[in-house]
């Protein structure tokens, strides 16, 4: 079975192969990447996991996302390494749990800090006094402009 360095490796040279400098000298695929794990031998399935490794190991960045008859527009940042690709794989499997734990901490914490600021006051009571406010000021406004003043 082939490890996911050499998928990884593989799919990126392919790309590579089919790739283009552009004026500013870097190097950019354009063109349909769902196609290239057919075209390789792979899985389709394979794409998702071989992109996730590839961006995530800093060998891709994509520039335009395609789909629908639209091509993708990646640039190629450099070959993979059997390191880069064992460290994406990891964090991709490891990570993600531990990112969403800390990303909904955050978030409980802003929504906490949220509620006890406004712990003592009615917003949609607020809000309505303030629309009440504003339409006096804008009324009054028009008024002295009416006037003259």
């Amino acid at each position: 079975m082939k490890s996911q360095f050499e998928r990884a490796h593989k799919f990126y040279r392919e790309l590579e192969r089919r790739a283009q400098y552009n004026k500013n000298d870097e190097l950019i695929y354009t063109g349909f990447v769902m196609e290239l794990p057919r075209t390789l031998g792979m899985s389709p399935s394979m794409y998702s996991r071989l992109r996730s490794i590839l961006i995530q190991s800093d060998s891709i960045t994509f520039l335009t996302r395609g789909g629908r008859g639209e091509p993708s527009v990646i640039q190629l940042l450099g070959a993979p390494t059997e390191k880069s690709v064992e460290d994406a794989a990891r964090d991709l499997t490891y990570r993600p749990g531990a990112a969403r734990v800390r990303d909904i901490e955050e978030r409980l914490a802003r929504l906490e800090g949220w509620r006890e600021t406004t712990a003592r006051i009615n917003i949609m009571e607020t809000l309505r006094d303030f629309e009440l406010r504003l339409t006096k000021l804008e009324s009054q406004k028009t008024g002295r402009e009416l006037n003259g003043t």
